[in-house]
């Protein structure tokens, strides 16, 4: 329903393995398995200054906010799958569903994420 592949299917997770570094790998696997979506330094890493502009806890929030991608996106679909339900049931045959102002809003909110 998407029309969006090409990413690492979900779930994705958070893991500290270090404690300098939070890593979004595939989740529920063991850190031997994991392959790495994306890295977000810490500060005080002990190699490069804090960057007063990111605080811990922000950064902490922006990973979780990115390992939860795939969820986000699958939850979407379900969204736009229980519309179309909806639709079927009680909107008259050649509405235009594809206009709806929802289903514009998910899909815009899909576009910004679009790979090149």
């Amino acid at each position: 329903m998407t029309g969006f592949s090409g990413h690492t299917p979900g779930p994705w997770a958070v893991e500290d393995p270090m404690g300098f570094e939070l890593s979004i790998v595939e989740g529920g696997k063991a850190p031997a398995e994991w392959r790495f979506i994306a890295s977000l330094t810490l500060p005080g890493d002990g190699v490069e200054e804090p960057d007063a502009d990111f605080p811990e806890q922000e950064i902490r929030a922006n990973a979780a906010l990115i390992a939860a991608a795939p969820d986000l996106l699958a939850e979407r679909d379900t969204l736009l799958a229980a519309l179309q339900a909806v639709r079927n049931e009680c909107l008259p045959a050649g509405n235009d569903w594809g206009n709806s102002k929802i289903v514009r809003i998910c899909d815009a909110a899909v576009a910004k994420v679009r790979a090149p």
